[in-house]
């Protein structure tokens, strides 16, 4: 009996530093590793948590299955991919920068088996031994402690940035140590990455903490200055990082948070200090505003591709690429040319005004760099790989995901409070990362699926009650 507390002890410990690893994403890791060799969460998952978990099972003699409608939608996406990758099998004797599109498949889809079904068990028995309580305040101080990690090494950044240079010795000597080369040019550019790789890995960073970072306006209402600290240094956070889609998906999670909220009683007592504190973030606010409107201007006009913008060509490798995977999609609109391999049709499917306008393109179709050219967004390069249903599939289970979650948030209110405010962290998270695979095309995303696991275990619980 101690053995098996202990292990579960073990086993929640090591979640929360998966939580707590989560920014780290560009770390020197294990070359063998391929895709996840750069994030340190991983590492602990693949090293630590399979092992203890399998060590767990093996002395408890049994494993909790998910047994979940929603979770077995996520498992027939798996299988979709899987057959209809099998139906273009024959044509993935591609050679491409070194890779074969046999050894593509295998890697992506033992990729997408890892954390759909491995990691999602695994998080999912974890998170069923410990009380909703102990889920909610544990993994948001585990943020929080990270978060600060992130905020303070940004400042030091920023600081950089307005030619304050105190601290950059201490950034060009730690940069190495945290990422896989010394690449100090974004700062040097007017954009801040924190201990992230680059700046829109801080946004994939914020979209998983910023839900439970701003769960502090509801469990302690009435440290309005520390969270409205929260607040502004998210703010701050993402728009000196410069990340376009960042930009979006955070104001979007924020505005849903408070949308969420507008029918929740207010006293008059925190009616005041809201009103006592208003001028501040407002003034506050102006002056980025005013010191910064230049680079407010340029954001959003790098959102789309704006010949007026500095961020133009990155604009353009991007939109560039999502169009030649609907091309390829549009070619091949039932079974798609097979997980993994829209990267070896990209090269025939650039068009020639983004190769001739953006050396990015031009240095994804050498095949002389090693460089492998990146799909931008799920949706899209489900639809080029596996064919529109399939993407359109993916698309629905998460919304509809999202949407259950927000009903049982409302059944929940008159439940428990921790269960309401767990609901909005995970609707919020979801809503975020549907966003978020808008603009990323990889799902070595551990918060999502954590995110996914603990609202499985949300859902069940609102049914058995």
């Amino acid at each position: 009996m101690h053995l098996k507390i202990r292990l579960n002890k073990l086993n929640w410990l090591f979640l929360l530093l998966v939580v707590f690893l989560l920014p780290f994403t560009g770390v020197p890791g294990l070359p063998f590793l391929g895709e996840l060799q750069a994030d340190a969460s991983a590492h602990i998952l693949l090293f630590i948590s399979v092992p203890l978990f399998v060590a767990t099972i093996l002395f408890q003699k049994r494993i909790r299955i998910i047994s979940d409608r929603y979770y077995f939608l996520f498992l027939l996406f798996i299988l979709l991919v899987f057959a209809n990758s099998v139906v273009s099998l024959n044509s993935f004797d591609h050679i491409f920068k070194g890779k074969s599109g046999y050894g593509k498949f295998i890697l992506q889809y033992f990729l997408l088996l890892f954390y759909g079904v491995i990691v999602c068990h695994i998080f999912y028995n974890i998170l069923c031994h410990i009380s909703f309580e102990k889920i909610l305040f544990r993994i948001r101080k585990a943020i929080v402690l990270s978060y600060f990690i992130v905020l303070g090494y940004a400042f030091f950044e920023i600081m950089h940035i307005y030619h304050i240079e105190l601290f950059t010795p201490f950034l060009k000597s730690i940069d190495p140590i945290i990422r896989t080369g010394q690449k100090f040019h974004y700062v040097a550019y007017g954009r801040i990455r924190s201990i992230t790789p680059e700046p829109p890995f801080l946004t994939l960073y914020l979209v998983f903490a910023v839900p439970w970072l701003l769960s502090y306006f509801l469990t302690q209402p009435g440290k309005l200055f520390r969270n409205c600290f929260l607040l502004l240094s998210i703010l701050v956070l993402v728009y000196f990082s410069g990340s376009r889609s960042g930009l979006v998906i955070i104001s979007l999670q924020v505005i849903l948070f408070f949308a969420l909220q507008v029918k929740r009683r207010i006293t008059g007592r925190k009616f005041k200090k809201a009103i006592y504190l208003s001028p501040f973030i407002l003034a506050a606010l102006a002056i980025m505003l005013y010191v910064s409107s230049d680079k407010i201007i340029e954001r959003i006009k790098s959102i789309s591709v704006s010949e007026d913008s500095n961020l133009q060509e990155s604009s353009i490798s991007r939109w560039s690429t999502q169009e030649a995977a609907l091309e390829i999609a549009l070619d091949n609109p039932v079974f798609g040319v097979g997980f993994g391999q829209q990267g070896f049709y990209f090269p025939a499917y650039y068009s020639i005004w983004s190769y001739n306008n953006s050396y990015e393109i031009r240095n994804w179709a050498n095949t002389n760099l090693p460089i492998w050219p990146p799909g931008f967004s799920m949706f899209t390069r489900l639809a080029a790989e596996t064919g529109f249903f399939t993407a359109f599939f993916f698309f629905a289970i998460n919304l509809l995901l999202a949407l259950k979650l927000f009903l049982i948030r409302k059944r929940f209110k008159a439940q428990s409070f921790v269960l309401t405010i767990l609901a909005t962290i995970s609707l919020i998270t979801i809503v975020g990362y549907i966003f978020v695979y808008l603009q990323w095309d990889s799902f070595r995303l551990t918060g999502y699926w954590l995110a996914l696991s603990l609202s499985i275990i949300l859902i069940k619980n609102e049914r058995s009650s």
